[in-house]
């Protein structure tokens, strides 16, 4: 578990270290192994995941641990979220984000609802590959029909969209100023990049935002 976490997180929260050094002022080494160290505090929740997997498994046998997996998954994912002031990034549900019709099911449980829907059917792939003879394919049913559910929920919900049609249009401005980091916060440009905001939303009133 912590052998998958820390791939992971390294190849999810790898940019933080070009982060650090560019606008930390932070030595490429030094900034590297701060890294390394965020993605290894971040492993030990699929580590977690895993022991507590385990050792359901042991006591209540290896199926009826790969059912609870999807529990105890956004348990874990939970915890990483509110727990030293929380680091909720690079969740399992996000992996979900461009598949529209399944990515709805948020607006019902939440991304922890998508990221233990992609648990369950991994699980139920788990089963299969695992169990041997006459229903060896079973453990695909109660996960097609999540998924096929999840689908239809979406499908419906895209189709119908009254939440983008109902109430009265807005019309709206986006201003985005394009100011470099390293200016950010600097006083001294403080002046300058307020005037470019101003002026962008100016701009943006002229042409009839409201």
């Amino acid at each position: 578990g912590f052998a998958c976490g820390l791939t992971y997180f390294v190849g999810t929260v790898y940019w933080t270290s070009s982060v650090m050094r560019q606008y930390g002022d932070i030595g490429l080494p030094v900034a590297i192994a701060l890294m390394v160290l965020l993605a290894a505090y971040l492993a030990l929740y699929p580590a977690l995941f895993a022991i507590v997997v385990h050792r359901i498994g042991v006591r209540f046998g290896t199926t009826r641990a790969l059912w609870f997996a999807p529990a105890v998954w956004v348990a874990t994912e939970l915890a990483r979220g509110y727990l030293f002031s929380g680091f909720p990034w690079v969740l399992l549900g996000y992996s979900q984000a461009r598949v529209l019709p399944v990515v709805q099911l948020a607006s019902v449980f939440g991304i922890f609802g998508l990221s233990a829907l992609v648990v369950l059917v991994n699980s139920a792939l788990a089963l299969v590959v695992l169990r041997q003879g006459r229903g060896r394919w079973s453990p695909l049913i109660p996960a097609a029909l999540a998924v096929t559910a999840a689908i239809a929920f979406g499908g419906v919900r895209l189709q119908f969209g009254g939440l983008t049609r109902e109430g009265t249009p807005v019309r709206v401005a986006l201003v985005q100023g394009n100011v470099p980091q390293s200016e950010k916060w600097d006083p001294a440009k403080a002046e300058r990049i307020l005037e470019r905001y101003l002026s962008m939303s100016r701009e943006g009133a002229a042409r009839g935002a409201a």
